[in-house]
């Protein structure tokens, strides 16, 4: 199934990086006074979240981290969600300025690879080549968000808007 297929490219895709943000960007507050004091697996979203037609294809969870990932057959969509808990916001500062400089590092040195600041959470940024990912820190956690089209490809708005609902979700 082609669908399957896509979902272990979005895996190993996890550490490739995607394009430049549109205006009127999402925004959302990160608190890094007050750790994030959950489960990996209960950070992640449910299909509730994306709305109608959005199925849950995986989900699992190992120590700190833990990824789910979702389709829709009707808009023919795949979004992959990804976290890892630190045990501090230094640790998660540094995991995330890490991601952060790699991308943007390929986004001056790649022709077709971009990367731009987001305003999601305490720290986030979008980085693409042909599949957006969107990676944010909220206090002790880091996460990333790709979106992907069954046909390849991915909407960038798509994934800052899923990113920063993934996130208001985290301190409700």
């Amino acid at each position: 199934m082609q669908r399957r297929k896509i979902l272990k490219t979005m895996g190993a895709a996890g550490t490739a990086v995607v394009a430049g943000c549109l205006g009127g960007s999402p925004k959302t507050e990160g608190d890094d006074s007050n750790l994030i004091e959950a489960s990996p697996e209960a950070l992640l979203p449910s299909a509730r979240l994306l709305g109608d037609g959005w199925e849950q294809e995986s989900k699992s969870s190992d120590g700190d981290t833990a990824e789910a990932s979702f389709s829709n057959d009707d808009e023919q969509e795949i979004i992959g969600y990804w976290l890892t808990i630190y045990d501090s916001v230094t640790e998660a500062q540094s995991a995330y300025q890490e991601q952060r400089e790699q991308d943007f590092a390929a986004g001056e040195a790649e022709p077709g690879w971009s990367a731009e600041e987001l305003q999601i959470a305490s720290n986030s940024h979008i980085s693409e080549t042909s599949l957006p990912i969107v990676w944010f820190r909220d206090a002790n956690v880091v996460a990333e968000l790709s979106h992907t089209t069954y046909t390849g490809g991915g909407n960038a708005s798509k994934a800052e808007q899923h990113a920063a609902d993934w996130h208001e979700t985290w301190r409700e």
